[in-house]
């Protein structure tokens, strides 16, 4: 099969050459299918990593629009399927899909119902954008979503005129296994998955536990690398920002550093 693949994103950052998304197009690629990449920038490959089923166009996935020229960048493939990771993608999924009369996917991984929020204090345009993509939905064959809440949002947002067209996949997990963890121990932590980037707040939470009454205190597990834009330390795990592990030394708290 050939698919072209919408990849919202391509470089991790530094913690590594490329992207979960880069990654799944070369499982694609690798399980013997032609997979052309349509992606932000450009994922850094070592000699011999590219697949030779893999050939990759660097073009703005997540702009509304694509210009001529690069309309014709695209079209100058062969495509049995259009696959998009994110609904960012969305317009090019209709526009190259109804062009060429192929079946289309679309990933949902979240809806960040707080960027909803009706209040005066959330910006408006989160609202109108995200409402526009999931009318748009409604135009391809199948919408992947990685949790029922999530099939649920969008269920909710269009009116229920999605469910049939969702199939929910586990994200990180064998669907075959996820209903089958047993029952686990109860612990009580905080889990912090996001990138270790300066403007995220991780060192205002690690400042807020220390603030904690040291028996009431919640050990904290960090999900995430650093972006290389900090001195950092090179990990079994992926890069940490040695400020983070300051920190943690300086204030006491309990931090848990578990890499990408």
């Amino acid at each position: 099969m050939k698919i072209l693949y919408f990849s919202m994103d391509a470089v991790d950052y530094g913690a590594h050459s490329r992207s979960h998304e880069c990654y799944i197009a070369e499982m694609f690629a690798k399980a013997g299918h032609e997979v052309i990449m349509a992606v932000e920038r450009m994922p850094i490959f070592q000699e011999g990593e590219k697949p030779d089923n893999l050939t990759i166009e660097v073009l703005p996935v997540n702009a509304p629009s694509f210009t001529y020229d690069e309309i014709n960048r695209v079209l100058k493939y062969d495509f049995d399927i259009i696959f998009a990771s994110s609904i960012s993608s969305i317009p090019h999924v209709i526009y190259f899909s109804k062009l060429r009369n192929k079946k289309s996917i679309v990933q949902v991984l979240d809806v960040p119902i707080w960027r909803l929020n009706p209040h005066p204090i959330y910006p408006k345009h989160w609202i109108a954008q995200w409402k526009w993509w999931v009318e748009r939905l409604e135009e391809v064959d199948i919408i992947i979503v990685n949790l029922e809440i999530t099939k649920q949002l969008l269920n909710q947002m269009s009116g229920n005129k999605l469910n049939d067209k969702m199939r929910v996949i586990y994200y990180g997990i064998s669907s075959a296994e996820a209903d089958k963890i047993p029952e686990q121990p109860k612990e009580d932590f905080l889990v912090w998955v996001s990138g270790i980037r300066f403007y995220k707040g991780l060192d205002i939470l690690i400042f807020a536990l220390a603030c904690m009454p040291k028996e009431k205190r919640l050990p904290l597990y960090v999900i995430g690398v650093g972006d290389g834009n900090e001195t950092q330390i090179e990990t079994n795990k992926g890069v940490i920002p040695l400020r983070y592990i300051n920190l943690a030394y300086l204030t006491g708290v309990d931090i848990r550093f578990l890499g990408g």
